[in-house]
């Protein structure tokens, strides 16, 4: 029986005269192709990148800002965002090897980079975006806008709630009373020594200091107005959507209808989307420096203020009034504005025959909902 033949590699200990360049390895239609062209356009200095001026400096060379912003971008594209996987990449990955150079920066290097570099990289994020408007990926002429729940790197346990923090501060301040009331029991008694008030005093010393740390935070809520806040992540919050809870970021996104391309994105504490609407709206306006545009969004974007904001600054928005009486009709019970027009007797209130010829009472609430006067779409250009 003959033996099956598989294809040979090559011998990894053979030296070879003309060795593949690393420039074979990588595809003519590779992202890394396109990231090196696409960094090499931009103009650093002016983005605001750190180093980016040149020039000489006492010390070890630092690594040029265009090598970092294309490892920054490889990650982001494939969805690695940890600096020490960036740097396990830089060693192994070959797409990597090319785009580098054979540079290897360490993690901390990564980690500094994109620290001291937040606002270049918006701003580089702004010329991309310019450049797909150039290219015609991006219309600027229908936008949506959404939120989503982001996972942070904190637990559950971690965040405190301003009534969680100031029930805890109380219970500090009745077992410091009661440490306290020991300690004046051990001064009256004869025998000191029968009184070991050394562990006691420790004791009491621990307490005032969470006390202390506690009353804190309670000064740090109150004077930012915030309900919540994170030991380990300053912007996580509790947030809840769906009857599922998720402590992290409330990421809102404006998306350009054209090619379903991200325009904008921030990361809010915000426990809901009431009052996004026209920030981010107007940040999508500026970003992509058009004057108008449509705008949508669902029910939990409805804000009469946000809605007249934007309708000022040159967007219609397209937001549908919330249904907040849903939850009781689901139940099975009468709405209480319902209730209110059949006990009314004033001439407003719907007669009998208003509700006859009806399916049900939720369609004929449905029905008068339609003739609320305030409707977005049905403002006119001259906001008559």
């Amino acid at each position: 029986m003959c033996e099956r033949r598989y294809k040979l590699g090559l011998n990894r200990r053979q030296a070879m005269l003309l060795p593949p360049s690393v420039d074979d390895y990588v595809s003519e239609d590779s992202l890394a192709r396109a990231i090196d062209i696409y960094v090499d356009t931009l103009d650093l200095a002016a983005l605001g990148f750190r180093h980016a001026e040149g020039g000489l400096t006492p010390g070890q060379p630092a690594y040029a800002p265009a090598h970092l912003l294309k490892l920054y971008l490889y990650g982001y594209l494939h969805r690695i965002r940890s600096s020490r996987r960036l740097q396990a990449e830089a060693e192994r990955n070959l797409e990597i090897i090319w785009l580098l150079e054979g540079l290897r920066p360490g993690y901390r290097t990564i980690a500094e980079f994109r620290r001291t570099n937040a606002k270049a990289l918006k701003a580089a994020n702004r010329e991309f975006v310019l450049l797909c408007r150039e290219l015609d990926l991006v219309g600027g002429e229908r936008l949506g806008i959404d939120g989503s729940h982001f996972n942070a790197n904190a637990s559950n346990a971690s965040v405190k709630t301003l009534t969680q923090l100031e029930r805890e501060h109380a219970a500090l301040e009745r077992e410091i009373a009661r440490y306290h009331q020991e300690l004046d029991l051990a001064d009256t008694r004869e025998d000191a020594e029968a009184a070991p008030t050394g562990a006691v005093s420790a004791k009491l010393d621990e307490l005032t200091a969470r006390q202390a740390a506690k009353a804190a935070r309670i000064a740090e809520l109150k004077d930012t107005g915030e309900t919540q806040i994170s030991r380990t992540d300053p912007d996580a919050r509790r947030l809840k959507k769906h009857g599922k809870s998720t402590v992290g970021d409330n990421v809102q996104s404006v998306v350009d209808d054209t090619h379903k391309l991200i325009v904008v994105a921030e990361a809010t504490s915000a426990g809901n989307d009431v009052g996004q609407l026209a920030p981010m709206a107007e940040a999508a306006k500026s970003e992509l420096g058009i004057k108008e545009a449509e705008v949508f969004a669902d029910a939990g974007y409805w804000k009469e203020e946000d809605i007249a904001a934007c309708e000022r600054a040159g967007l219609l928005p397209y937001v549908p009034v919330p249904d907040t009486e849903r939850a009781v009709r689901d139940a099975g019970r009468l709405p209480a504005s319902v209730r209110e027009r059949r006990s009314a007797s004033t001439p407003s209130a719907p007669s009998s025959a208003g509700w006859a010829g009806t399916t049900s009472w939720s369609a004929a609430w449905r029905r008068s909902r339609e003739n609320w006067p305030f409707w977005s779409t049905a403002t006119t250009s001259d906001g008559s």
